[in-house]
């Protein structure tokens, strides 16, 4: 049963990557090329979701460590009753 597993992912891997080769080649010419304006705007609403992303990270960071002591207080105080 265990020998069969490497041949199973390796399989697996195959299908997986050769069904990807040739969904982007169906797709492909359906897309036109994008153009520099296209691209930039793609960069400046990444760049802009990216950088609330991690100032949602840095918010959520900073409030846990803040709310931490409080946790463990009344977690210990459940413990003890």
């Amino acid at each position: 049963m265990l020998k069969k597993i490497p041949v199973v992912l390796a399989l697996a891997a195959l299908f997986s990557f050769g069904g990807a080769a040739a969904a982007s080649a169906a797709t492909n010419d359906e897309h036109p090329k994008p153009t520099f304006a296209t691209a930039f705007t793609n960069f400046i609403n990444g760049g802009g979701a990216a950088g609330e992303g991690a100032a949602a990270l840095v918010a959520s960071a900073t409030t846990g460590i803040v709310t931490a002591p409080a946790t463990l207080v009344d977690a210990m105080k459940q413990v003890r009753h």
